[in-house]
């Protein structure tokens, strides 16, 4: 669909390359970080592979391939070279924003060529930054096997609540799939066409990442039962991201590059973070006043990496009072094995505040000024 009305775009890949993340800089993470060399389950026949882990970094093991701004992602027989670091008869692929982006409510879309190849899962979905589960919101899953039923699913303490719509067969050509996260209720696209609402759950309040994910089911799941042998591609052309509210963070060349201060009248902080088990989180406080919910950070201090927050609480003429609080300090005793928060520089309207910047090495608060000038 269209941008929404006063929206911003906030994440754009074009996928004109594949930038990946190790865990120091990139945009695009191609595994969890708890399970850093790829992953699988019980009921999946095949392995999501990071081919920047070296037992399966031959390049007949990589999913991963860009041609003419499209990313495929594929579904192949396990090579003989890696099947001794993978048990499945399948590899597939996986891709993460965690470490680049993270966002609460907005617009998500992809445009994509499913695959239809059986036992194959096509998936755009929505994770919580915090690690957290539920919630988990599906913008989109099509089963191989029935390649013109979209599922459309939101997760929550509260239950499951799935969604169908039938469409044209998702593997025959290119078509978005996109879904409206709101405070009240969630809206999914096809082609830019409502096809399901639902009102937002309760506990789906917080930062979630995109994930791409295909994956290979066997004969006791849901996603059927594969061809042995069998091939397929998930084609990807785009994924964005949009904020509703106009003075949010514009995308920029890259997630990890610093991006402009927010709009005049809004507060705009740039932060980084040493991650641990984690990535760091943070509130802000106005005048004593928190504003909104905690946020998470995933631009790394290491790489020189710096993320922009903007808050749109209006800030009067006047001096005010911020804090910016580290809510999840950790250290495991050495040097690489600490979580840390640090405030790069704080801004109102593109002028500096003065005394902001600061390294917050445990659970502490940064109090510092801004001063909002009278209109002319």
């Amino acid at each position: 669909m269209a941008a929404p009305a006063n929206s911003t775009l906030t994440f754009d890949e074009e996928f004109n390359s594949l930038s990946l993340n190790s865990g120091s800089g990139g945009t695009w993470s191609p595994a969890f970080s708890y399970s850093p060399n790829g992953s699988t389950d019980d009921t999946l026949s095949s392995f999501q592979v990071n081919p920047l882990w070296r037992p399966t970094s031959a390049a007949d093991a990589n999913p991963f391939s860009i041609s003419n701004g499209v990313l495929s992602m594929a579904i192949k027989p396990t090579p003989a070279d890696v099947k001794g670091a993978v048990s499945k008869p399948f590899i597939t692929g996986q891709l993460l924003s965690d470490r680049s982006f993270t966002q609460t409510y907005g617009y998500f879309e992809t445009r994509a060529k499913l695959s239809n190849a059986p036992g194959v899962v096509n998936a755009f979905w929505l994770l919580p930054a915090d690690g957290s589960w539920p919630p988990e919101l599906d913008v989109v899953e099509v089963l191989g096997k029935n390649p013109d039923t979209l599922v459309l699913t939101s997760h929550s303490g509260g239950g499951t609540t799935p969604h169908w719509a039938d469409i044209p067969d998702a593997s025959q050509g290119f078509h978005t799939y996109g879904v409206d996260w709101q405070p009240d209720k969630l809206t999914w696209y096809f082609d830019g066409k409502q096809v399901a609402q639902q009102s937002t759950p309760a506990d789906m309040n917080k930062p979630m990442f995109m994930l791409l994910t295909n994956v290979v089911g066997s004969g006791n799941t849901w996603a059927g039962t594969p061809t042995p042998g069998e091939t397929g591609q998930m084609q990807v052309d785009y994924v964005r991201a949009y904020s509703h509210k106009p003075d949010a963070a514009p995308a920029a060349a890259s997630p990890t590059d610093s991006t402009p201060a927010a709009g005049a009248g809004t507060l705009g902080l740039k932060l980084s973070e040493d991650a641990w088990k984690g990535d760091a989180q943070f509130s802000v406080a106005i005048d004593g006043t928190t504003i909104g919910a905690p946020q998470t950070v995933t631009a790394l201090h290491s790489d020189k990496a710096t993320q922009l927050f903007a808050f749109d609480q209006a800030l009067t003429p006047g001096t005010h009072d911020v804090a910016v609080s580290f809510l999840n300090d950790a250290y495991g005793g050495s040097t690489g094995a600490d979580r840390n928060l640090y405030i790069d520089s704080a801004s109102v309207g593109g002028t500096a505040a003065a005394g902001a910047a600061a390294a917050l090495w445990s659970d502490a608060t940064q109090h510092f000024t801004v001063n909002v000038p009278a209109p002319s």
